[in-house]
C-alpha cells in the first residue's frame, strides 16, 4: 500500500522518470537545516517491517500512537522523497480507521508541529507532537463548522 502511493504521489516527476518511485530510498538522505541522523538504506526495510508489525499488533488506538507512529516512519524517512507527504496521509488514514477526529495539519501549526516532530526523532518523547495534534484537531473541527454554518445559510438562502 505505501509503495502504491508512493508510486501516486510521485507519478510524473523525476523520480517517476528514474524509476525511484513505489521503492524504498536508494541513497542516504538529509534533512536540510536539521541535525537528524536518519535510517540508512539497508536498515529500512527491517525498520519499517518492525514499525508495521508493531502497530499490527495494538488493541486500541490512541493520539499518542498516532504521534509515535508518525515521528518513528518520520526518523526512518523510508524513501527518497515525499516522506512528509505519505506520512500525514498515514496519519489520515490511522485516524478514519480508529475513529479518532482527523488530524489535518496547516499553515497555523507547521512551524509548531516541526518543531515537535523534531523533538520527538531527538528525545523519544512525543508529548509535544500529541499537543499539537490536539490542536490542529481542533482547528479541523472548527474550520469544519465554519463551512457548514456557510452551508446552512447557502441553502436557507435557496429555500427562501
Amino acid at each position: 500500500m505505501l509503495f502504491n502511493w508512493h508510486r501516486i504521489l510521485k507519478k510524473g516527476t523525476v523520480d517517476d522518470e528514474i524509476h525511484n518511485t513505489g521503492i524504498w530510498k536508494k541513497y542516504e538522505n538529509k534533512l536540510r537545516g536539521i541535525d537528524l541522523k536518519l535510517a540508512l538504506p539497508v536498515e529500512v526495510d527491517n525498520l519499517m517491517y518492525n514499525l508495521l508489525s508493531d502497530w499490527n499488533e495494538l488493541k486500541t488506538v490512541t493520539l499518542k500512537d498516532i504521534a509515535d507512529f508518525h515521528y518513528k516512519f518520520e526518523h526512518i524517512h523510508p524513501f527518497q522523497d515525499g516522506n512528509g507527504r505519505i506520512s500525514r496521509f498515514i496519519i489520515l488514514k490511522q485516524c478514519l480507521e480508529k475513529n479518532i477526529d482527523l488530524i489535518a495539519i496547516d499553515d497555523e501549526y507547521n512551524n509548531e508541529y516541526r518543531n515537535a516532530l523534531y523533538k520527538a526523532q531527538k528525545t523519544d518523547d512525543s508529548k509535544d507532537l500529541v499537543d499539537v495534534f490536539k490542536k490542529c484537531q481542533k482547528r479541523l473541527d472548527e474550520k469544519l463548522d465554519e463551512y457548514k454554518n456557510f452551508l446552512k445559510q447557502v441553502e436557507n438562502d435557496i429555500n427562501k
